[in-house]
């Protein structure tokens, strides 16, 4: 065994391959089988050709698996026992990777048969290439089934060697057959592919190749090489991301004083809105109380109106009913009118009569005394002559007696 040789088996004893591949079968066709390695993904390989039976008796064909829904493929699968719902979630994942992988293949193929594996080894590279999700270590055992008795190459394999340094890169799958033919321990040629070809499917890609998650990265020149300028380039990323959480915290901390200098203005405007609020909440509540003042006044003089209006009417209506009742009074109260404003002429007609004798008698007592008071005048104009008589009388008789 060459040096080239060992190193590529404890290489390959390094890699731990994500799924098993299933055994070979003349019966099965490319498409089949790669259903059953699919399937082996989610389930032992038992399971796997028993749901790939009950899968080709359920569909007439492939395309018809293909759009059909998840729900109805995870019907036909024999991985997970159980009924229900339970039993359609549990193997609800297996039928989905089962309609991505048909997908696929008839997008890339426009076809469900994989013929194009058979084809020209440049067509065949394109081809599995473009098959990302069924992945190079499967499409490199599909590829070997193709062309049995030939070692499966691809140009990601041709990559993984190159840059491990065992080989040099050529296009030429025939070349790189037989570069890579005497590397492969004890003949297990498609173990040997499967292993390598997860290292091309998991880390080592063309263009950004993830070297320092490779399992093979200690024995990998341009491994090493690129694991250094990540850990520089890590070590970078992370004096940047300190800086940016230096300068992260410094602005958290200017937010804070403004958040809280923000906070302490809101506070301060939400007190002055308060009392405004809080004023112009007394004012309708002054206003409200004018209000209901002035309602209960409208409503009290409303009330004394109609107590007033109601009184009213009810001495309206006693006093209608007095008229009532003093209108059947009335004709013995018109004839006692009648009667005592006849006696009342009478006594004033008597009166008048009265008050005219009264006056005519006045008038002649008025006369009789203006009469006497004339005679008296008259009289006392003849006083003096009579007694100037009486005198000469009483001499006279004064003599006679003498």
């Amino acid at each position: 065994m060459s040096k080239k040789s060992e190193t590529a088996a404890r290489l390959q004893k390094k890699i731990k391959p994500r799924w098993k591949l299933p055994k070979a079968r003349e019966e099965r066709g490319l498409l089949e089988s790669g259903v059953v390695a699919l399937l082996m993904r989610h389930m032992s390989e038992a399971k796997a050709e028993s749901s790939l039976k009950a899968l080709l008796a359920a569909y007439d064909d492939w395309n018809e698996a293909r759009v059909s829904q998840v729900q109805e493929i995870a019907g036909h699968l024999r991985h997970e026992a159980g009924r229900g719902i339970g039993l359609l979630a549990k193997r609800e994942p297996a039928a989905r990777d089962l309609k991505r992988w048909l997908q696929e293949v008839f997008q890339q193929t426009h076809s469900l048969t994989l013929n194009e594996l058979g084809e020209d080894h440049q067509s065949t590279s394109r081809l599995m290439g473009n098959l990302s999700f069924t992945g190079l270590a499967t499409s490199s055992w599909l590829l070997g089934l193709a062309h049995p008795g030939e070692m499966p190459v691809h140009s990601g394999l041709v990559r993984v060697f190159d840059r491990l340094g065992l080989m040099t890169r050529t296009s030429s799958p025939n070349k790189a057959r037989e570069a890579l033919g005497p590397l492969v321990p004890g003949g297990h040629t498609m173990a040997f592919v499967h292993a390598f070809s997860e290292i091309a499917d998991l880390y080592c890609e063309s263009r950004r190749p993830l070297c320092q998650d490779c399992p093979l990265v200690d024995d990998c020149k341009m491994g090493k090489k690129v694991y250094k300028e990540w850990k520089v380039q890590q070590a970078r990323l992370a004096e940047r991301r300190k800086k940016e959480e230096e300068r992260a915290a410094k602005q958290a901390v200017i937010d804070e004083r403004r958040r809280l200098r923000d906070e302490e203005r809101a506070r301060k405007r939400a007190e002055v809105e308060a009392r405004k609020r809080e004023r112009a909440a007394e004012q309708m509540r002054k206003k409200a109380r004018a209000a209901s003042q002035k309602k209960a006044a409208q409503k009290k003089a409303t009330q004394e109106k109609a107590a007033a209006k109601k009184a009213a009417q009810k001495k309206a209506a006693r006093k209608k009913a007095a008229q009532k009742k003093v209108s059947k009074k009335a004709p013995a109260k018109k004839a006692a009118r009648k009667s005592s404003a006849k006696k009342a002429a009478v006594k004033k007609a008597v009166k008048k009569v009265a008050k005219k004798a009264a006056a005519k008698k006045a008038v002649k007592k008025a006369a009789k005394k203006a009469a006497a008071k004339k005679a008296v005048k008259k009289a006392a104009k003849k006083a003096p002559a009579k007694k100037a008589a009486k005198k000469v009388a009483k001499k006279k008789t004064s003599k006679q007696k003498a």
